[in-house]
């Protein structure tokens, strides 16, 4: 069992799983719910250079935003004055776990661009009704993030 912000995920690749579900489907520019606040928080503090990026400020809110340079969809803490400042997830779990000292937990990080191959569950019953239908949301939500992707590039490439 994982424990992080007040939330308790079965696995490592569960709690990945589910900071990226946020990151990929969390409205942008809103504030994010507190529970996932509180997940964030507690891995953002990780970050190498979190000490820096809050510049001397506490951390009022987090949400999801886009990246200045790269345009994509990034975590952003937002100051106790209201500047934002964007950063990596990836920094801050890989931090956490070697804080926690969970580096040998075999666990398969979540992949945030490509999609997954649709693999039969071999579990039956509730157990694997669940995971099927887990699995089939996911592979939903990856889908409709990529026609987004499309329909952009096309409004672009028209421009």
């Amino acid at each position: 069992m994982i424990e992080i912000g007040e939330r308790t995920f079965p696995s490592l690749a569960d709690m990945r799983q589910h900071v990226f579900d946020i990151l990929n489907n969390a409205p942008v520019d809103e504030p994010l719910e507190e529970t996932d606040t509180k997940v964030l928080q507690e891995l953002f503090l990780c970050h190498p250079e979190a000490e820096e990026k809050m510049e001397g400020q506490q951390i009022q809110d987090m949400k999801v935003g886009k990246h200045p340079q790269a345009g994509a969809r990034a975590f952003c803490i937002i100051r106790d004055d209201g500047t934002e400042e964007t950063f990596s997830i990836k920094k801050c779990i890989s931090a956490w776990v070697r804080e926690k000292g969970l580096e040998n937990v075999a666990q398969k990080k979540p992949k945030t661009q490509q999609t997954p191959s649709p693999q039969p569950t071999q579990q039956t019953g509730a157990p694997g009704i669940l995971n099927e239908l887990q699995r089939v949301i996911t592979l939903y939500n990856q889908l409709g993030k990529e026609i987004e992707q499309l329909k952009r590039s096309l409004v672009d490439a028209s421009k």
